[in-house]
This record gives C-alpha cells, structure tokens and sequence, in this order.
C-alpha cells in the first residue's frame, strides 16, 4: 500500500515538452477564453484545460481528478479566491499548486494569497504566455520539492514503506475512526527471527536486500485497506482494516509467518529465516498509540519465546506483574 509513491511518480513531473493538465476555476466567459488562449501560445509546454465556473464545480474537479495546477480567480460566486482555498484540505499532499489570477493590483489580496498557501499572485490584465508558463514551472517545481521533503520525512528510503512517522499519524488516525463506529482493528507488530546472524555472515548489502524482499512479501499479504510499515531496523507493523474479525486476523497472521518463512533466494545466497508477530486489538488490548503499540511488543516476546516462527495475541493474564 504505497499510494504516495505511485502519485509521485504519476504527478508532477515536468519536463520541457509535457502536456500538463490545469484546472481553470473562472466564472467570466471572456477571461476564461484569454487565460485559454495564452496557455495555448505557450512555447515549452502543452496544456490540457478543464474550465470550471462555479465553487462546487470546482470541489468537485478537484476531488475526481489529479491536476497539476490549478488558475484560480479572485472572485467566484461572490467568494474570494482566498475564502476558496481555505475551504480545501491543506494537508493534503496531492493538492496542486494553486495560482490566482486578480483583476487589479491589490497589495493586501497578494499577501492574503500568498499567508493562504497559494503559489503565485498574478493579475490578469499583465499576462502574456512567458509570464504564465514561467509561474506554472516554478510552482509545480516547488511542489516537486516539497513532496521530496515529505517523503524523506514519512518514507523508509530502503524498503520503500511508511516509516515509524507514518506508522504514529495513521494508527491515531486509524483509532479515531473505527472509535467513532465503535469498530475493531488488529495491529501485528513483526520481527525477523535471526536477522542479525544475516548481516554477520552474509553482510548488510545482503541484509539490506532479505528487507526490501520481506517488504514485499507482507505487502503481498495484506488488503488496500491494511497498513504496513517499517519500524525501523528488521521491524515491521500492519493494521488491519475494521472488517476483520479474530479468524482472519488469524488467518493473516499464520499467512505472513508462511509466507516470509519460504526461502529467499538473494545475491546468489539462499537466505531462510522466519518471522514472531505479537498481535494486539483495538479497544480491548488499548485504546492509544502507546498502549496498543506496547501490548503488541509483549505479544512478540511472548511469541519469540514460545519459540519463534509463529504469532501471539495479547493477553492481560499472561503479563508478569
């Protein structure tokens, strides 16, 4: 489950002669036939226009379709351009740069756009296709760059998973939601049996390889609706979705002890080694990040000691005092 990756990969990119695709978001006939006509002029990039002419038109673009930028206006339906932008979802990481297009000069609407996050402030009346191309570049080449920092901050740079960050934000979120439906979920928290006789005997490339293999091997495992990440080091976490009950949490659980106990086959090496999860559910094994998070770590020593290779739910009982 890496959605940001692929959105990554899918959006943003911006090369000399790409076709790019814009969101108009302009209630005047006329202007909305100059502002298409300049992008049309434009040297070193082609553009795709969906012109939209009302504010829920516009929610509603931006929530079906991925855009690469959008050209807002100052005015719509009696709304500022501002008042718009604040109605989306600024956390959103795959929210396009955003530029408005004023009617006149106004020194405090300039500031207001740029204190609201918008990439550029231009006015309508000084557009020529340099200028408009020129601030398209910059602003989805500012996303590029803000999308890289994002994903260094939330992202395991060798397996490709969320990362400890990641793991925190979505199992708080995760709690909300199924809080508010009074649901359940199951957090599996994996350790690799032995990783570190790997890295002694075969060294770290090769350990570095048997992780990015073991990533793939629970992602394949898991549904869309199901997190995985890495902790850090030869440690892994998923949270099942609300739908699963104690049979499939168990029958997950038993088919990623099988399924990372195959054989690897890596550098010319054949690497066997094995997996302990220790499980813990939601809200009856904890209800907060810590909480559950820690119960999971007692499962797991409970399922290393048992002898390794398997998987442990919690259990109050079974705690020593």
């Amino acid at each position: 489950m890496d959605s940001y990756s692929q959105k990554s990969q899918d959006s943003m990119a911006l090369a000399p002669s790409d076709l790019l695709c814009v969101l108009l978001v302009e209630e005047t006939v006329d202007d909305a036939k100059r502002i298409e006509n300049i992008l049309s002029q434009c040297e070193n990039i082609d553009f795709t226009v969906d012109l939209v002419m009302t504010v829920d038109e516009a929610h509603q673009a931006l929530s079906d379709e991925m855009y690469d930028v959008v050209l807002l206006a100052d005015q719509i339906e009696g709304w500022t351009g501002v008042e718009l932008v604040l109605t989306l979802d600024q956390d959103d990481p795959f929210m396009p740069p955003i530029i408005m297009l004023a009617r006149e000069e106004n020194r405090d609407a300039d500031l207001a756009a740029q204190q609201a996050g918008l990439a550029d402030y231009l006015v309508k009346g000084q557009l020529t296709s340099p200028l408009l191309e020129r601030s398209i570049r910059y602003a989805i080449e500012r996303k590029q760059t803000e999308q890289r920092l994002l994903r260094l901050a939330y992202y395991d740079a060798l397996t490709n998973l969320p990362n400890r960050a990641s793991f925190k934000a979505d199992l708080i979120n995760r709690i909300s939601d199924i809080s508010f439906v009074n649901g359940s979920f199951a957090l599996l928290l994996l350790d690799l049996d032995h990783f570190k006789d790997v890295n002694d005997t075969l060294g770290h490339p090769v350990g570095d390889l048997l992780l990015q293999a073991v990533s793939q091997r629970v992602k394949s495992c898991i549904d869309d609706d199901d997190f995985v990440a890495r902790l850090g080091g030869d440690e892994f976490v998923v949270c099942t979705h609300a739908r699963r009950d104690r049979r499939e949490i168990e029958l997950l659980a038993r088919n990623i002890v099988k399924t990372l106990g195959d054989p690897y086959n890596l550098d010319d090496h054949e690497i066997n080694t094995a997996t302990s999860i220790g499980v813990a559910v939601f809200p009856q094994d904890g209800r907060s990040y810590p909480e559950l998070l820690k119960h999971a770590d007692r499962a797991l020593y409970r399922a290393k000691d048992a002898g390794r290779s398997t998987f442990v739910f919690f259990d109050e009982q079974a705690v020593p005092a």
